[in-house]
């Protein structure tokens, strides 16, 4: 129903519930001939290697524009603009967005994801093998991370971790669908590995209570799809 979400931003907005009833009634009054409200967004979502500028325009500009990052935001939880708004959209997000003007004049509420494939916000930089298989005595393992992206990948500043410790990934490019091995401290028992970016987030993680000897874990890779399976399963080294 279109009324109870602009009543829903009155408050938000300071505008008294008894002025819109007013300006409804003399709307229903009026023989004036109003264009339909629309809006629309330059940029509708996509994958990108870079963040974007977005621009999300009403077709009245006196319209208001409401948009927010959750899809069932209350007021509090939006932003409002009159007849435009510019977005820097620099990480993996949805926005939602419609325009309204009045109390019963709105659009349909509009959705626009964005895959932002940066450094920092690389979604498709994924661990997809553990082998803890050099000599026992070692704490570490054999880890293999694929760039899954279609974009070179720059892993300058990220590091894996493990309870048993953690180090930087070389300051390299992962070239689209390249795999790179790196030795990193691991327990042979109860551990997990988190895979983090250069701005301290963590991409992917592999958890485990214990992989056999003569074992390793690996997951399955849809490199057309761009994703691996959610859960690593026990393989042999010689298979």
């Amino acid at each position: 129903m279109k009324g109870p979400r602009i009543l829903r931003l009155l408050p938000f907005l300071g505008i008294p519930f008894s002025f819109v009833v007013f300006f409804s009634t003399l709307g229903t009054l009026s023989a004036e001939t109003v264009d339909p409200l629309t809006v629309t967004i330059d940029i509708p979502g996509g994958e990108f290697q870079y963040g974007q500028t977005v621009h999300i325009t009403a077709s009245d500009p006196n319209a208001k524009i409401f948009w927010t990052l959750y899809p069932n935001a209350g007021p509090g939880a939006g932003n409002v603009s009159t007849g435009e708004a510019f977005i820097e959209v620099r990480r993996t997000l949805t926005l939602h967005f419609f325009a309204f003007r009045g109390y019963d004049d709105e659009t349909p509420i509009h959705e626009a994801r964005f895959v932002i494939e940066s450094a920092e916000e690389n979604e498709y930089l994924k661990i997809i093998e553990v082998d803890p298989n050099p000599p026992r005595s070692e704490r570490v393992a054999t880890i293999v991370i694929m760039n899954l992206s279609r974009y070179p990948s720059d892993i300058s500043g990220w590091r894996l971790s493990s309870r048993a410790g953690e180090i930087l990934l070389p300051e390299k490019e992962l070239m689209p669908g390249e795999a790179m091995r790196v030795v990193a401290p691991m327990e042979r028992e109860n551990d997990f590995i988190g895979l983090w970016s250069s701005n301290g987030v963590m991409k992917d993680y592999a958890e485990f209570h214990s992989v056999p000897e003569g074992m390793r874990l690996l997951r399955g890779v849809d490199s057309a799809r761009r994703k691996v399976s959610e859960l690593f399963s026990l393989e042999s080294t010689g298979s």
